[in-house]
């Protein structure tokens, strides 16, 4: 004769099965945000003359050109509206931006979003 607490151990609750699911939910986000300050700190500007400043997505292209020309020259745009390359001749250019308003202070080369575009001609 077969015991009632061997049959149900064979067939798991399946809301045990979810729980166990949602334990692994909080490492996987910190793992997700290692990864992503990892990366943010790797592209950061190597030169503080030449910077790639991504202003909020919210802002019209217009309020990011004005933003990022009050902190020093803008050279050109980013891969995306929000994105200014700024340069300047003294080291303060990158505290003038975050007070203009940045999110993210990023090597224009590095990120590959603002360099020179891939056309047959540049590669």
């Amino acid at each position: 004769m077969v015991e009632i607490s061997s049959v149900a151990h064979c067939c798991e609750h399946p809301l045990r099965a979810l729980f166990k699911l949602l334990s692994v939910v909080p490492a996987l986000a910190f793992a997700l945000a290692s990864l992503a300050v990892a990366v943010v700190l790797s592209a950061g500007p190597r030169s503080p003359n030449e910077i790639a400043a991504v202003f909020p997505p919210w802002w019209t292209p217009a309020q990011a050109f004005e933003a990022a020309g009050r902190a020093g020259a803008v050279t050109r745009v980013g891969g995306a509206d929000s994105v200014m390359i700024v340069v300047s001749s003294d080291k303060f250019l990158a505290q003038r931006l975050y007070a203009e308003g940045a999110l993210l202070l990023l090597d224009p080369f590095v990120t590959g979003l603002c360099g020179p575009s891939k056309e047959p001609g540049n590669v």
